[in-house]
């Protein structure tokens, strides 16, 4: 017998920026599903280097402040990590 998992629901990942002052710019990740709140972590990878890892909140979202000269110069990827549950997913900032 063969036991297939069940499939990862997917995720909607929407990102919002706000300039908290002229060296930090906080970047909101929200995760939204069809079926329920998605839970787990999001990465902030700048450069292929993970720099940050913070844990969602019990709506699903959470916010990472960045600086916001790095902002200009360098893409940052914010990165659902999944669960096993939810499907992975991410976005890049520019």
């Amino acid at each position: 017998q063969v036991t297939v998992p069940p499939a990862e629901t997917p995720v909607t990942l929407t990102i919002t920026t706000a300039t908290a002052n002229a060296n930090m710019t906080t970047i909101t990740a929200t995760l939204t599903s069809t079926s329920g709140t998605p839970t787990g972590n999001v990465a902030w990878i700048i450069q292929g280097s993970t720099v940050y890892t913070t844990p969602l909140n019990k709506k699903g979202v959470v916010s990472q402040p960045i600086p916001t000269l790095l902002l200009r110069f360098l893409p940052v990827t914010v990165e659902y990590l999944g669960s096993t549950k939810y499907a992975s997913s991410s976005v890049v900032v520019q």
